[in-house]
């Protein structure tokens, strides 16, 4: 990121917050790690602040300096380098309870000022804010977080909805981006999960468990979200707008059949490595009495044939006979 004389507002933002734990579970600590995502190995510096959100003036005439709304706090210089998964994990003093919005910056406030007082000069100090996150602690706090945004030019951010009290835990899906909460059900039951408005979603529908903390390692994915695809869930959509990777494994990727005549093609894909690439393609016809299949691998870059004879032999065309006629 370059540097500008005053704030800007990022169309695609560089930097995200990727986990953080808006009041860990337990007594007060010194510290906690705030997650952040960026260009993979690469340095960064910037800062880590919040505005309170507790507080807002609601009476007919009340002084809304006489509240703590809107005040600067919990600013900290942030540094370090993101790995090769584009993650970062810093440790900054403890954040305060929510209601709060935690916001990603290019530099620091200048101190801890009410963010009415002098907007412009605020915005001026702190520079490009990338990335930032509101989180309520009452349905009255949830309502009142967009009037920082709006303070502040709306920066690029989201504001999550309330929960039923404070989250233990924020955290983006390391697929889509989208921005789940963790609640704090103490000893009385199992944590769950919420979407960023406050929707409960199931804990079985991620990988790993979303309920713990992943610091400085990939997050959770929702799966389910791919649930408009049948079989392979590395396809987002089929129009080529997206192509989401997942994870590892070998999945159905497309299957089309026909009564009659009948005529039954499946193509399966292979994914593997750290960022799952595509190792293998595999078509199987089993419209016949008797399967035949082909294949294409990054091991061996040409197409194989399989049929009655179990052996694999190559294709003397560089592409398939299926797809040239179908």
């Amino acid at each position: 990121a370059t540097k500008a004389t005053k704030a800007t507002k990022a169309t695609k933002a560089s930097y995200l917050i990727s986990e953080f734990q808006p009041n860990p579970t337990g007594l007060l600590q010194d510290s906690q790690k705030i997650e952040l995502s960026g260009p993979p190995n690469t340095a960064f510096e910037g800062c880590i602040w919040s505005v309170e959100a507790d507080g807002l003036a609601t009476e007919e005439g009340a002084a809304a300096a006489a509240t703590s709304f809107g005040m600067v706090n919990r600013i900290n210089s942030v540094w370090g380098t993101f790995d090769a998964n584009g993650l970062l994990a810093v440790t900054v003093p403890e954040l305060e309870n929510p209601s709060f919005t935690i916001f990603l910056s290019q530099s620091c406030p200048t101190g801890n000022v009410n963010i009415n007082d002098n907007t412009a000069a605020l915005l001026a100090a702190v520079q490009t804010i990338y990335d930032s996150i509101g989180v309520p602690d009452s349905v009255a706090d949830a309502n009142n977080l967009p009037l920082i945004r709006t303070t502040l030019d709306n920066p690029p951010g989201t504001d999550l909805g309330y929960i039923g009290g404070q989250p233990k835990l924020v955290f983006r899906d390391s697929s889509s981006g989208a921005l789940y909460q963790v609640d704090d059900q103490g000893s009385a039951s199992p944590s769950s999960v919420f979407d960023a408005h406050g929707t409960q979603m199931a804990v079985a529908e991620f990988d790993p468990d979303p309920r713990q903390t992943s610091f400085g390692v990939i997050n959770p994915t929702r799966f389910s979200a791919m649930a408009d695809i049948v079989g392979d869930p590395h396809i987002h959509t089929l129009d080529g707008g997206h192509y989401t990777l997942l994870r590892e494994g070998s999945f159905l990727a497309w299957h089309f059949d026909l009564p009659q005549p009948h005529v039954e093609w499946q193509i399966f894909a292979h994914y593997a490595g750290r960022q799952s690439f595509t190792k293998g393609l595999l078509l199987v016809d089993t419209s016949g009495s008797e399967p035949s299949s082909m294949e294409i691998t990054s091991e061996r870059c040409e197409w194989q044939t399989q049929s009655n004879s179990k052996k694999w032999s190559s294709v003397n065309s560089t592409v398939p006979e299926v797809l040239l006629s179908g």
